[in-house]
């Protein structure tokens, strides 16, 4: 059966380099090119600063999560982010609207391929308390959507599918996820 996709177009994200001050805010604004070899490979020095936009080129809302894949598969939450007050509900993003993640992130070490995924749903997602339970959902997450159940039961723990855990089938319609890969390298 086909579902309805989430947007007519999937949503986007780019990296923005950036200068900032010694408080770590903006100046100013640097093109993604002088980043990027003649392959097409993003390689960040440790130490440049990057803001993070996405794009919704779409006909119908869709809420975000964004998360930050390390070398050797460690992971970060970053929208909403991790030990904030900052509410799924808050990762709206509009039809034909951009939204800026306020947030200057400093690229450091470990050194190697890095990936940002941004997962899109129709429903607010927040993976933040999956990862702090180690994969559980906890019985107040009895309304927890398919894809929280779904990293609830594959992504956070091995443990789960070595005692028979299923994973939980999301349909097509339901999320779309938007990769992006950068290396992180030693200055200079």
């Amino acid at each position: 059966s086909l579902s309805a996709p989430v947007t007519s177009n999937d949503l986007k994200m780019e990296i923005i380099p950036v200068e900032v001050n010694e408080k770590e805010e903006e100046v100013r604004r640097l093109s993604i090119n002088d980043f990027t070899d003649p392959d097409g490979l993003i390689r960040f020095p440790e130490g440049t600063h990057i803001k993070i936009k996405v794009s919704n080129p779409g006909i119908l809302p869709a809420y975000f999560t964004l998360i930050d894949i390390e070398p050797y598969q460690r992971f970060t939450i970053v929208a909403p982010e991790e030990g904030s007050s900052e509410t799924a509900e808050e990762y709206r993003i509009a039809p034909g609207a951009k939204l800026e993640i306020p947030k200057v992130f400093r690229v450091a070490p470990p050194y190697g391929q890095e990936m940002f995924k941004l997962i899109y749903t129709r429903n607010p997602i927040d993976l933040r308390s999956i990862k702090a339970s180690n994969g559980a959902i906890r019985r107040g997450m009895a309304n927890a959507t398919s894809l929280e159940k779904l990293f609830s039961d594959s992504f956070f723990t091995e443990e789960l599918q070595s005692r028979g855990g299923q994973t939980t089938r999301t349909s097509p319609g339901e999320m779309g996820v938007f990769s992006l890969n950068f290396m992180i390298e030693p200055k200079g």
